[in-house]
C-alpha cells in the first residue's frame, strides 16, 4: 500500500477522547448525508461524486450505514473517502453500522448506536439478544483495534407507516407519530431513555408524502439531555428543513434524496438544504 492510498486507511482522529469533539461537529453540521452501503454500491460513482460535490460545498459529516449488510461497505467506504480526501479531507466519514461487517478502515469514527426500543423484544428473542450484543462487542473490539474513536449514540425509531427495514430485521416497532400527536405521551416513552449529556438520533423511518415533524419531540429530548438530538427520515425538499429547524438548529439527515438526484443536479438540491438550515444560511 502506497503513498496516498495508505492514506485513506489511517484514521486522523486517534482517541476516543475526541468523541466530544466529534459531539460538536456533529451539532453543527445542518444537512447531513446518509449513505446506506448496499444501495451506494449500486451506483457508486455516482455515489461518491455526490459526496465530493457535498463536501466542496461545506459539508463536515457524513452518515454511513444501514440495517442489512453483505460486505458492501468493504467497497463502498474507500470510495466515498477518497472522494472526500480528494477535496480536502474536510468531511467526516461516520459509520452508522447496522452490523459490525460495517466497522471498516477509511471511516473517521463510528457511532455505536444503543435501540432501547429493542430490549423488550429480548424478552420473547434469546436468540436476537445474543446476536444483537454480540455485535456491540464486534464493533467496539474492530474500533478498538482499528484505533476507530467510538461515539455513543442513543438511536430511537420513529414511524407513520408501514414497518421499515430496521423494524423487520431486529423485530422492534417504531413509536407511532402523527402531526396531532400528543407530544407529553410519547415523551412518557421516550423520556427514560434520554440521558444528560446523550447524542440522540431521531429517526422517521416511514411515513406519508409529507413526513412527520419530529421537531417538537427532538425539543424535549434537547431539554432532557442538553445536546441538540439529529433528527432523519423524510426530508426531501428544502421547505422540510425549515420546518425542522424553526426552533433549534436539528442536525438533519437525509438518505433516498441523495441517493436519486442525478449528480449533475445534487449541487442545487444541496444548497438548497444548506439554504434553509439556520446554521448554513449565514
Amino acid at each position: 500500500m502506497q503513498g496516498a492510498e495508505r492514506d485513506i486507511y489511517r484514521p486522523p482522529l486517534e482517541s476516543a477522547e475526541q468523541c466530544g469533539e466529534i459531539i460538536a461537529r456533529i451539532q453543527k453540521a445542518g444537512p447531513i448525508m446518509v449513505i446506506d452501503p448496499e444501495k451506494a454500491l449500486k451506483d457508486l460513482s455516482n455515489t461518491a461524486k455526490r459526496a465530493a460535490i457535498a463536501s466542496k460545498l461545506g459539508m463536515s459529516v457524513i452518515l454511513i450505514g444501514g440495517s442489512t449488510d453483505s460486505g458492501e461497505a468493504d467497497v463502498v467506504v474507500p470510495e466515498i473517502r477518497r472522494a472526500l480526501d480528494s477535496c480536502g479531507g474536510n468531511t467526516l466519514l461516520l459509520a452508522f453500522p447496522g452490523s459490525s461487517r460495517q466497522v471498516v478502515l477509511g471511516v473517521h469514527a463510528c457511532m455505536l448506536l444503543d435501540l432501547p426500543q429493542i430490549y423488550p423484544v429480548f424478552e420473547q428473542n434469546e436468540k436476537l439478544k445474543e446476536h444483537f450484543l454480540g455485535e456491540r462487542e464486534r464493533i467496539v473490539h474492530k474500533c478498538n483495534v482499528r484505533r476507530i474513536p467510538l461515539v455513543p449514540v442513543t438511536y430511537l425509531l420513529f414511524s407513520a407507516g408501514s414497518p421499515t427495514s430496521v423494524e423487520k430485521v431486529t423485530g422492534i416497532s417504531g413509536i407511532k407519530v402523527r402531526d396531532d400527536m400528543d407530544v407529553g405521551r410519547v415523551m412518557e416513552t421516550v423520556g427514560p431513555w434520554c440521558k444528560p449529556g446523550d447524542q440522540v438520533f431521531l429517526e422517521l423511518g416511514s411515513s406519508p408524502d409529507q413526513p412527520i415533524n419530529l421537531a417538537p419531540i427532538a425539543r424535549e429530548v434537547f431539554n432532557a439531555t442538553g445536546v441538540v438530538p439529529i433528527i432523519s427520515g423524510g426530508v426531501s425538499r428544502a421547505e422540510h428543513v425549515r420546518q425542522i429547524t424553526k426552533e433549534l438548529p436539528y442536525p438533519v439527515g437525509f438518505g433516498s434524496l441523495a441517493e436519486t438526484t442525478p449528480p449533475d443536479q445534487f449541487s442545487a438540491v444541496y444548497q438548497s438544504l444548506r439554504a434553509s438550515h439556520p446554521l448554513c444560511s449565514t
